[in-house]
């Protein structure tokens, strides 16, 4: 359940900073489509960091990070290192 809420809070900052109506963005989507430059890619991780709740690098947040899947995990990954401080109840998710 909670990754569910994870991956939705990850497409919602990224639908606000790619400024993309709300519809279904495929996992797969190269996110060179959705971040295109250095300033959304900051924006993204500032976006991130208020849905969920936690302090991410955003030097680190698209390291090795080519689809909107990749990111999602990458995401996953630091939640999981929050142990607990991240805001990714299924409650508290928003798309």
């Amino acid at each position: 359940m909670e990754q569910d809420a994870i991956r939705e809070k990850v497409i919602s900052a990224v639908r606000t900073v790619a400024r993309l109506p709300y519809e279904e963005i495929p996992l797969d989507t190269p996110m060179e489509q959705l971040a295109a430059d250095s300033i959304d890619q900051a924006s993204l991780a500032f976006e991130l960091e208020d849905a969920l709740q936690i302090q991410v690098p955003w030097s680190e947040v698209l390291d090795g990070v080519k689809t909107l899947g990749d990111l999602v995990e990458n995401m996953r990954r630091f939640c999981a290192s929050a142990a607990g401080n991240c805001n990714c109840s299924e409650q508290k998710a928003t798309a």
